[in-house]
C-alpha cells in the first residue's frame, strides 16, 4: 500500500512538472516558478513567503476586509421589475428569498455575501455554483477559489470553470452556471489576487509582525553576549544558554535577579526599536493596506491623521459608501443580473440609503423635501426608517401652488368660458 501511495505521489509531481511548457527542464531540484508560487505563495523581497492565509493574519488587512465585507453583507438586497423608464419592487419573485435570506442550506444571505467579499479581496475571485436542491429550488453554493480554475473554450466565446470538489474529483461548469465576482483583473478572465500581486508589501507587514512578536517574547530585550574568563566546552555553553532562556525569557520572568558565576560577564547588544524604525514601518504598512482597500482610517482605528474625504466622520462614511462599497455592489448586481435574470425584466439592487444618509436632522430634512415634492410617499420614507405604514401613506403629496405650463395656458380659457356661461 505504501509503495502504491509513493508511486501515485511521484506521478502527481511528475505531471505537475510537465505542466510547465515554458521551462521543459524543470525537475524537483529546479521546480518551475509557478509551482513554487502555488505551494508557498511566492517569496517577497523581505524573504517571507506570502500566501492568502498568511495575509489573513495581518491585522490591518483583516480589519479592512472585515469592514467592507460586513458593510456589504448588512445592506438590503431586493429584486425589482422594470416598468419602462421606472422600476418597482418585486417581492414575489423566486430570487428574493434566495438573495435576501437563504442562498443555500449552509449559509444565510449575510454569511454568503461575506464569503463573496473575503474571497475577492484576498484570493482575487469568488465563485458560486448555481444548482438546484431536492425541491427544485435554485441555490448558490460557494466554491473554494483556490480549487477553481477558469479557461476559455476553443472558440474563445465563453468561460469554462473546472472545480476540484471535496472528495478529490473534478467537475466542469458552464459559464451560465457560475456566479463569478472578480477583483481587479488584467486579462478579462479572472481577477488578480491582491495578496500575491502585492506580496512585497504583505511580506514586510508579516516580517514586522513576526519581529515584534519575537522581540516581546524575549521580554523586549535584544540578544546578549556572554563573556567568560576561561574557555568552556560546547556542552557547558549549551547548558548556560538553555538555563538563561528557561529562567529569563518571556514577559512573566522580567525583573528577576541574574547571577553569573565564575567571572562570566553579560554584554547587551542594544538595538532600540526607534533605531530600527519599527513603529514607523508598521504605521506605513497599515496606511498602505488601508489605502489599497479604500477604507477610511477612522474605521480601522487609525485616528492620528485626517483624510481627504472630508473633515467629519459623516463625510468619511459617505465617501466610504460611494467609493468603496458602491463599486462592489454594482459588480455583484451586474453578475447576478447576467446569471439569474438574463432576458427578463427583473434585476437585483442593493439599497445603500442606510450608508449614504446623514445624521438625524439632515436625514429628516431630506425626507421632508422628497415628500413635499411628491418624489416619495410617506410610507416609503417610513419603510426606510423601519416604521409601520400609515393607512393613507401611499398617496403622493404635491404642493398646492405648483402646476404645469400646459395647465396655466388652459386655465384662462376655462375661466373665460365659465364667466361667459355665468353671464348667459
Amino acid at each position: 500500500m505504501a509503495n502504491q501511495i509513493s508511486t501515485a505521489v511521484a506521478r502527481l509531481i511528475e505531471g505537475l512538472l510537465r505542466a510547465s511548457p515554458e521551462n521543459p527542464s524543470t525537475n524537483l531540484n529546479n521546480p518551475a516558478q509557478w509551482l513554487v508560487d502555488w505551494a508557498t505563495g511566492g517569496p517577497s523581497s523581505s524573504g517571507i513567503s506570502v500566501t492568502e492565509d498568511k495575509a489573513l493574519g495581518v491585522p490591518m488587512a483583516y480589519a479592512c476586509v472585515r469592514v467592507i465585507a460586513e458593510a456589504i453583507a448588512s445592506l438590503p438586497l431586493h429584486v425589482y421589475r422594470k416598468r419602462g423608464r421606472f422600476s418597482e419592487p418585486a417581492p414575489e419573485h423566486w430570487a428574493q428569498p434566495l438573495l435576501g435570506e437563504v442562498p443555500n442550506p449552509l449559509h444565510t444571505a449575510f454569511v454568503w455575501r461575506e464569503l463573496v467579499i473575503v474571497h475577492a479581496l484576498f484570493w482575487g475571485n469568488h465563485y458560486s455554483a448555481i444548482e438546484m436542491d431536492a425541491r427544485g429550488n435554485v441555490v448558490l453554493l460557494p466554491l473554494l477559489p483556490w480549487n477553481t480554475t477558469v479557461r476559455l473554450t476553443s472558440d474563445g466565446g465563453r468561460k469554462v470553470y473546472r472545480v476540484r470538489l471535496s472528495d478529490g474529483s473534478e467537475k466542469e461548469f458552464r459559464e451560465d452556471r457560475i456566479v463569478h465576482v472578480p477583483a481587479l483583473g488584467s486579462d478579462g478572465l479572472i481577477g488578480i489576487s491582491p495578496v500575491r500581486r502585492l506580496r512585497n508589501m504583505y511580506g514586510l507587514a508579516i516580517s514586522a509582525e513576526t519581529f515584534g512578536a519575537k522581540f516581546f517574547a524575549n521580554d523586549a530585550r535584544p540578544s546578549v553576549i556572554l563573556e567568560t574568563p576561561a574557555k568552556i566546552n560546547q556542552e557547558a555553553q549549551k547548558n548556560l544558554v538553555s538555563s538563561l532562556y528557561e529562567k529569563f525569557s518571556g514577559a512573566e520572568n522580567k525583573w528577576k535577579v541574574l547571577v553569573l558565576e565564575e567571572g562570566a560577564k553579560m554584554h547587551m547588544v542594544q538595538m532600540p526599536l526607534d533605531d530600527a524604525q519599527f513603529l514607523q514601518t508598521r504605521q506605513l504598512q497599515d496606511a498602505q493596506i488601508a489605502a489599497i482597500y479604500k477604507v477610511p482610517p477612522h474605521m480601522v482605528a487609525m485616528t492620528e491623521k485626517q483624510t481627504s474625504w472630508g473633515s467629519g466622520i459623516e463625510q468619511m462614511d459617505i465617501g466610504f459608501a460611494k467609493h468603496t462599497i458602491l463599486p462592489w455592489c454594482r459588480k455583484i448586481e451586474m453578475e447576478l443580473g447576467r446569471k439569474l435574470f438574463a432576458g427578463t425584466e427583473f434585476f437585483a439592487r442593493f439599497s445603500l440609503e442606510g450608508l449614504m444618509r446623514g445624521d438625524f436632522k439632515t436625514r429628516n430634512e431630506g425626507y421632508a423635501i422628497q415628500v413635499q415634492n411628491g418624489i416619495r410617499t410617506r410610507n416609503e420614507i417610513r419603510e426606510l426608517e423601519d416604521l409601520p405604514p400609515q393607512s393613507d401613506g401611499d398617496i403622493a403629496l404635491v404642493p398646492a401652488n405648483l402646476t404645469t405650463m400646459e395647465k396655466m395656458q388652459r386655465e384662462p380659457e376655462a375661466t373665460k368660458q365659465a364667466n361667459n356661461g355665468g353671464e348667459a
